[in-house]
């Protein structure tokens, strides 16, 4: 015969179980959504993979602003808003009309800033293999355009 203390340990355990069992569901589930809205207005946050004790955004500020200046003369875009800070930015822009492809435009001007800065990061062994810079976290954020009429 179980004890009350006994079938209260076995209560925790299968909670405990549970919980980590749907924990693990739900990050294997994840999936990242990226609207696409033809002239839609789209709100983005874009960190730097180093954010700990990083500045370089605001470091090379003249460099991503002629990033940005060199795609948007071949790819259009408006930028509504934008903030810059030391490891990160946010900024809100209006795709021309018939045009979604906002990511085309971030690889651009990511690529176009990181060849402009001196090579000086931590390169992991998934990086070099794939040739890229560990200047830019990866691109996965959940993106959703906003409503045109604010």
């Amino acid at each position: 015969m179980k004890t009350s203390k006994h079938v209260a340990g076995l209560r925790r355990e299968t909670q405990h179980s549970h919980t980590s069992q749907n924990l693990a569901m739900h990050c294997r589930m994840r999936t990242y959504k990226r609207f696409r809205v033809p002239g839609g207005c789209y709100f983005f946050t874009v960190n730097l993979a180093e954010r700990q004790h990083n500045d370089l955004l605001i470091r090379h500020v003249n460099d991503l602003r002629a990033a940005f200046r060199q795609v948007r003369g071949y790819h259009p875009f408006t930028i509504d808003a934008i903030v810059i800070l030391p490891e990160h930015l946010h900024c809100i822009w209006q795709l021309p009309p018939n045009d979604h492809d906002y990511s085309t435009r971030w690889r651009l001007i990511k690529s176009h800033f990181s060849r402009s800065i001196p090579d000086a990061e931590f390169l992991s062994r998934s990086r070099l293999r794939k040739q890229e810079r560990g200047i830019w976290q990866s691109f996965r954020s959940c993106l959703r355009p906003l409503p045109t009429s604010m």
